[in-house]
């Protein structure tokens, strides 16, 4: 098992328990689109995810320790 960080923006906390940060326990070679649907976060409510402060996409592999930002779509105007 590899222990990840995930952090949450915005209503993508509601993902979370309501919660900023968690810790998060997922096989080796896990993906971060396999990390999404461990959450049950729909793909569409995800526009960037950052692994360690880089942009990644859903075949990225996550590796121990790695910290996976989760922002949604920007509105505004």
């Amino acid at each position: 098992m590899v222990s990840v960080q995930i952090k949450a923006i915005a209503y993508l906390k509601d993902y979370l328990g309501k919660k900023e940060r968690i810790g998060l326990l997922v096989e080796q070679d896990t993906t971060v689109g396999e990390v999404l649907a461990k959450l049950y976060i729909p793909n569409n409510e995800v526009m960037w995810v950052l692994v360690n402060g880089l942009k990644a996409n859903q075949l990225d592999i996550i590796n121990p320790g790695d910290e996976i930002t989760l922002l949604p779509p920007l509105a505004g105007g």
